[in-house]
């Protein structure tokens, strides 16, 4: 059975300077809406529980994935850098 609690999400490289990037989803406050899979098909996903998911954080261009996390009505997603890389 999956694992309906805490959040899901995914790194990678960003920007030119090195940085990691998170981009997580709190399944908790997630409804399964469905917008972020709108806005940007390539980095989200909806499970099958209907719970939005982080499939690729780099499947669609920057300014595609803020819409996403602008839109969604429970503001369960988040974007936040892990610092620099080596």
């Amino acid at each position: 059975m999956a694992d309906t609690t805490g959040t899901t999400g995914a790194t990678g490289p960003s920007g030119t300077n090195g940085a990691t990037e998170a981009i997580t989803v709190d399944r908790d406050r997630c409804m399964g809406s469905g917008q972020c899979t709108f806005y940007a098909p390539n980095t989200f996903d909806l499970d099958d529980l209907s719970i939005a998911i982080v499939t690729d954080p780099h499947g669609d261009s920057d300014d595609d994935i803020a819409m996403a996390i602008n839109v969604c009505p429970t503001r369960s997603i988040a974007r936040t850098d892990k610092g620099e890389a080596k």
